[in-house]
């Protein structure tokens, strides 16, 4: 995936295969253990893999839309810039009013996490409008200006490179990064949803918090870091379980196993997870195990030998100890029966009851 130069990487054509590519391998790794979906958001390109792994699309499909939408979007013009502000939808909005039309709305992240795209002199514009504030300001690294007016250009061209594509209803349901709502089958099989998504704004929270509102508790991110994860916490406003599967500069089995025992100590088991090392398991010791027992062993005897509290046994079978009263010459002798002591009684067990058989009490 990385080759000689890293940078290539920032391509789009190159950045949304390896994207697809990614969520496609986490899927079908926790599909293999076991963990199954209720509901798929993606993020942009996210949501080609969400509607893949929710059968809208075969592998062979999926990867010929992930790879037309690359090179038709690494061709759109590229003199663009995409900026991240801390500002709400509506501040946003408010703000483009005054600047033309060359800035569009590009992601609703989360409800303060809103990015912009377009002209980088009116994007800049924006931008220190609300650095002025106080207000957090990221510059992306992106080669283009993606969902906004610098995309329409190949809209056209990719409808008609899709004419071959065979689309189909989903399994689970996909949440629509246009609408922010459950994606209907018209949409997901059509030519056209598929451009109108490179265009339009990515509504990311509002996907989420539809969720939120239909009773979603646990959100688990396939991706390379733990973007989305930050994003929809800040979008949360009950208490849910969000996990990452990988994380930035940390090795991946160690991440995607962390993430599955997370899920199990939390109420979700994984079921067939069978974790992939090349680390021998360590050894047993070289040495015996000690155990040092604290508590006082009862022994077959302990209840039965009376002699052991200070009397004189009997030499009976049934009666242990025997002692003679003070103020008398009666005699009492003490005893304990039990088929622990005596397993025979078992040999005389009545529709699930032991009795003592009648010549024992004729002994004693």
């Amino acid at each position: 995936m990385w080759g000689q130069d890293a940078e290539t990487l920032n391509r789009t054509e190159y950045a949304q295969a390896a994207l697809f590519t990614l969520h496609t391998a986490l899927h079908r790794t926790l599909e293999q253990a076991g963990v199954t979906p209720d509901a798929l958001i993606g993020h942009s390109i996210g949501e080609i893999a969400a509607a893949h792994a929710a059968g809208v699309l075969t592998l062979t499909d999926a990867v010929t839309l992930v790879a037309t939408r690359g090179r038709l979007m690494q061709a759109a013009p590229d003199h663009g810039t995409m900026i991240a502000l801390q500002a709400t939808e509506d501040e946003v909005t408010t703000a483009l009013t005054t600047t033309g039309t060359d800035v569009d709305i590009a992601a609703l992240n989360s409800p303060h996490n809103t990015v912009i795209s377009g002209n980088p002199e009116t994007a800049e514009t924006v931008a220190q409008h609300f650095a002025a504030q106080g207000r957090r300001v990221k510059h992306l690294t992106v080669s283009h200006a993606f969902h906004s007016t610098h995309m329409d250009d190949v809209l056209d061209d990719f409808r008609q490179a899709l004419a071959h594509v065979t689309f189909h209803p989903p399994k689970i349901p996909v949440i629509s990064n246009l609408t922010g709502l459950p994606a209907t089958t018209d949409d997901l099989t059509t030519p056209d949803y598929w451009a109108r998504h490179i265009r339009q704004t990515v509504r990311f929270h509002p996907g989420i918090h539809h969720l939120e509102t239909h009773h979603t508790t646990r959100y688990l991110e396939l991706g390379p870091d733990t973007t989305l994860t930050t994003l929809t916490q800040d979008t949360l406003t009950t208490p849910a379980l969000t996990t990452p599967t990988l994380r930035k500069n940390t090795p991946e089995p160690d991440t995607l196993a962390t993430a599955l025992a997370h899920l199990h100590t939390t109420g979700y088991t994984p079921t067939t997870w069978q974790p992939h090392t090349t680390t021998p398991p360590p050894g047993l010791p070289t040495y015996p195990f000690q155990h040092d027992h604290y508590w006082i062993e009862r022994t077959a005897t302990a209840g039965s030998d009376m002699a052991s509290a200070g009397l004189v046994s009997a030499g009976h079978p049934f009666l242990a100890a025997l002692v003679t009263l003070a103020d008398s010459d009666q005699t009492v002798l003490t005893g304990r029966i039990s088929a622990r002591t005596h397993p025979w009684l078992a040999d005389h067990t009545i529709t699930g009851t032991t009795l003592l058989p009648g010549t024992a009490f004729t002994d004693l």
